[in-house]
C-alpha cells in the first residue's frame, strides 16, 4: 500500500475523523472520495499496490535476490 497524508499533513485532524483513524496505528485504513467538508474533511490518498508487482519490480532493480 501507498499512502500519502495529503496537503494538510501538517495539521492534526480531528479525533474520530477518517484521518485520525489513518494515523491511529493499525492496519485498518479509510479510503474515500476527497472532501473539503470542515466537520470530516479528507484528502488521503491510498493506493493498494499488488504484492507480486512490488516483488518484481524489487528483483528488477537488483533489490532483492
Amino acid at each position: 500500500m501507498i499512502f500519502s497524508l495529503g496537503p494538510t499533513a501538517t495539521a492534526a485532524p480531528l479525533a474520530g475523523s477518517d484521518e485520525a483513524r489513518n494515523l491511529d496505528g493499525d492496519a485498518v485504513f479509510v479510503s474515500r472520495e476527497a472532501s473539503l467538508d470542515p466537520v470530516n474533511s479528507f484528502d488521503d490518498v491510498l493506493l493498494w499496490v499488488p504484492i507480486h508487482l512490488v516483488t518484481h519490480r524489487l528483483i528488477v532493480a537488483g533489490r532483492l535476490p
